[in-house]
């Protein structure tokens, strides 16, 4: 994909935070990226029946410019980042619906 051939990437780990802070510049002046997530996420959205959405591992965030609903997580601190947490472990409790259980 054309994003990842700028020059400022080159150097740079896909896992290094540095890779998402410099992906953020590129992202805002780059539509490629931007379209090529945007139906990808449009595609995943469309089955969603009204439960809350979370982005695991959501680096910039930048999910929530098409769906502000959706809650951002990573293992990092990004500026976009709603949920500190590591996508093992959840932080949330489990909840079981009684429906078509029985």
């Amino acid at each position: 994909m054309k994003f990842l051939r700028h020059k400022q990437l080159r150097s740079v780990w896909a896992d290094e935070f540095r890779m998402t802070l410099e992906y953020g510049g590129i992202w805002e002046s780059d539509l490629v990226p931007q379209r090529f997530y945007r139906d990808l996420w449009d595609m995943v959205m469309s089955a969603v029946t009204g439960a809350p959405v979370i982005e695991l591992g959501g680096g910039g965030g930048f999910i929530r410019r098409y769906y502000p609903d959706v809650i951002t997580s990573d293992l990092n601190p990004f500026p976009s980042t709603q949920l500190m947490c590591n996508a093992t472990r959840l932080p949330f409790r489990a909840a079981v619906s009684r429906r078509g259980l029985g």
